[in-house]
């Protein structure tokens, strides 16, 4: 669906944009800023699958058309798609297909339609591609673990706590759904993902690797700030990308969010600062020693007496 149009205001902070290439350094980081981030078809072809799985048609004719018609900007008969689409996404028959069937599949499976189906009845209502703007106010520093300082004397004058400075940044983000109760309090924020396998270990690593946990905490701020009163939690449906198109649902835990929510804190204070100061430094500027994988872990195909099978 299209993006809402103060989403591309380059002072706001969200996961792909900032948060993401942080991680890598500050030079990753102005990479992306001047290369920008367009919204590809893939990536719309992506939301497709989404919005079918969440939603069904009336959220795909809601948000995309399907033309036949080559993408080339700037031809009449693109142009006239364009027109007709009134901001929509356009996709080709190709992708609608492929989207279509891959959320068919993960729709037929009873957990997870049952459950979002649960999710829209008894008191629930559900916003697929919701938009998240919210102001923030960042601690550029972290408090003192032990106040009053070692050593002060007891009974002496306890010396005021220092000031932690701070500073504002407004978040964005767009959730693939979001789902809130007002009856119970309750607020679900929905985040789909195709992943490669849905076993526990690697499904997992590949979480983390991807910084999906970062993600979540960054959208979980946008969500407290939407419904302040909601008591919120975090879902991924996670979903085979090929046959037979498993999937499961995955709450994220408490420990998960704290884990997320500190790498976050730290990346937003790396953006603040790199914002500020113009900083390009790469990832290591200073010679770094190797830790290559712990020897046990290893797939080390030699013998003591051969060298290289």
């Amino acid at each position: 669906m299209s993006r809402p149009e103060w989403y591309a205001d380059p002072d706001l902070v969200g996961f792909s944009d900032d948060l993401k290439p942080m991680h890598e350094s500050g030079l990753a980081y102005h990479d992306h800023k001047a290369r920008g981030s367009a919204d590809t078809n893939s990536r719309k072809a992506l939301r497709a699958v989404h919005a079918l799985i969440l939603e069904g048609g009336a959220a795909f004719r809601a948000g995309f058309c399907v033309s036949p018609v080559t993408r080339r900007s700037g031809t009449a008969a693109y142009e006239a798609v364009k027109l007709a689409a009134a901001g929509r996404d356009i996709l080709s028959q190709s992708e609608f297909d492929g989207a279509a069937a891959t959320a068919s599949a993960v729709r037929s499976h009873p957990w997870v339609a049952d459950r979002l189906d649960a999710w829209r009845s008894d008191g629930w209502r559900m916003r697929v591609e919701q938009p998240l703007r919210w102001h923030e106010r960042v601690e550029l520093t972290d408090p003192p673990a032990v106040w009053p300082p070692l050593g002060t004397p007891a009974g002496g004058p306890v010396p005021d706590l220092p000031d932690i400075k701070t500073a504002v940044i407004d978040g964005k983000g767009i959730a693939d759904a979001v789902a809130i109760n007002r009856r119970t309090g309750e607020g679900i924020v929905i985040d789909c993902k195709g992943v490669p396998t849905l076993v526990d270990r690697p499904l997992y690593s590949h979480l983390e690797k991807l910084l999906y946990h970062v993600q979540a905490a960054h959208y979980l701020a946008g969500a407290r700030a939407l419904a302040p009163w909601a008591r919120w939690r975090f879902m991924w449906l996670c979903y085979q990308t090929r046959p037979p198109y498993d999937a499961r649902w995955v709450e994220l835990s408490a420990d998960d969010l704290q884990y997320g929510t500190d790498v976050r804190l730290h990346l937003l204070r790396r953006v603040i600062e790199t914002r500020a100061t113009g900083s390009r430094l790469g990832r290591n500027i200073e010679i770094t020693e190797s830790r290559l994988p712990a020897w046990e872990a290893r797939d080390d195909t030699t013998t003591q007496e051969g060298g290289w099978l």
